[in-house]
């Protein structure tokens, strides 16, 4: 009686009185079970003798009655009391099962029921991911889950084995006088050589990638018009062109300050690819600001802009004497959005190896190569003391 009454309050929503129809179902089906235990005594229970008369309805019967009977209730309550279809009320019976809290807040009136479905479905599949990738850690103790190769990429990559990679992420040399171990002159070829080598690496990486794999490639502005290009010739297909705003950067003298930087993600097969989108996703401002019921309860994808702040100096995580070391913010939505746990994730220009701390991290196998053998050193030193870092950090907005 409390329950229906409590349901014609005007003020309650679809979602509560949902929740109050399968309070009152769980009630009945409380009722249906006692008295099914009742019936099944009068029938002869375990350790009870049979009362019942011969041509007496059987106790399977009275019992196949009482089930019926009360199934049907159940659901004339919901059809004829509370208004709402079945399926709502079923909703929420599975969310209160799974998830107590979040069906807590769906009946107080603090969350919709379809916002509180996905927020539970995130839930288990965090928590799924994160048990994938603690036993990829852990599946063999003696034996490390990424390797560091000293030596070209190029001719490295010719020894691995195509079709095997999931994820690559390249940031090559920019061909702007940086100098990496061998001069700056190393980096600053003629455009042509330049754009030839990176072509063959380019080919070389295809070559790798699984048949749902992706490449994601870095560039600066003096070169990303070239690189879109030549991606688009290796027969990969482009599914966005992605600006990093690095918040501060380079000033430049009569001309615009450079503050960002161009990544490409490409993949080998445009109807089949990895994208985790939970990795990549935010609440819109109609959720946050506004509480508008008409937002997508999942959130909003990120957008084609990432606002992650470069490393300063003194940064925590910034490594000595490496002039071009990415931030871990960065990485991390690449590696969790376009790969699984177990999965091998490449890089072809490791430098200080924030790439493999971020699949370490995240439960990635994970293969680099490096030319330079004191930054390779390094990378090795960083990753293996990362892998007890929380791969979950504040994602950009």
């Amino acid at each position: 009686y409390m329950l229906r009454a409590a349901s014609k309050r005007r003020h309650l929503t679809d979602d509560q009185r949902a929740c109050l129809a399968q309070e009152e179902m769980e009630l009945l089906s409380t009722i249906n079970r006692r008295e099914r235990a009742q019936a099944g005594g009068t029938a002869g229970g375990k350790g009870r003798p049979k009362t019942t008369q011969a041509g007496d309805s059987s106790a399977t019967d009275v019992i196949g009655k009482l089930s019926r009977d009360r199934h049907r209730e159940s659901r004339s309550v919901v059809a004829t009391n509370y208004g709402i279809s079945h399926r709502k009320v079923q909703s929420a019976f599975r969310l209160k099962r799974d998830s107590p809290n979040l069906y807590r807040q769906v009946k107080s009136g603090q969350l919709r029921l379809a916002e509180a479905k996905r927020e539970a479905e995130r839930a288990a599949k965090r928590s799924e991911q994160q048990r994938i990738a603690k036993l990829a850690r852990d599946a063999k103790p003696l034996e490390r889950t990424w390797r560091i190769i000293t030596g070209d990429c190029i001719a490295e990559m010719r020894k691995l084995e195509p079709g095997t990679v999931r994820l690559i992420f390249a940031d090559p040399p920019y061909n702007i006088g940086i100098n990496y171990g061998s001069g700056s002159r190393a980096d600053q070829l003629p455009d042509g050589n330049y754009l030839a080598w990176c072509q063959t690496w380019m080919d070389a990486c295809v070559r790798l990638l699984t048949d749902d794999g992706s490449l994601w490639v870095m560039i600066n502005d003096d070169y990303a018009d070239h690189f879109g290009l030549l991606l688009r010739q290796t027969g990969l297909h482009r599914r966005a062109w992605i600006k990093w705003y690095e918040t501060f950067g380079v000033n430049c003298t009569n001309n615009f300050n450079r503050c960002s930087r161009h990544i490409f993600y490409c993949v080998k097969n445009p109807r089949r690819f990895v994208f985790n989108a939970d990795a990549v996703s935010r609440p819109s401002d109609r959720q946050l600001k506004y509480s508008d019921k008409r937002a997508a309860p999942d959130g909003k994808l990120w957008d084609n802009v990432w606002c992650i702040p470069r490393l300063v100096e003194n940064s925590q995580e910034r490594l000595p004497d490496f002039p071009t070391q990415l931030p871990l913010a960065l990485l991390t939505p690449i590696v969790q959005c376009a790969s699984h746990p177990g999965d091998l994730v490449f890089d072809p220009f490791t430098g200080s190896g924030t790439t493999g701390a971020v699949a370490s991290i995240c439960g990635r196998r994970f293969v680099g190569c490096e030319l330079n053998s004191r930054f390779a050193e390094a990378a090795k030193i960083r990753i293996a003391s990362m892998t007890d870092l929380d791969c979950h950090r504040d994602n950009p907005k």
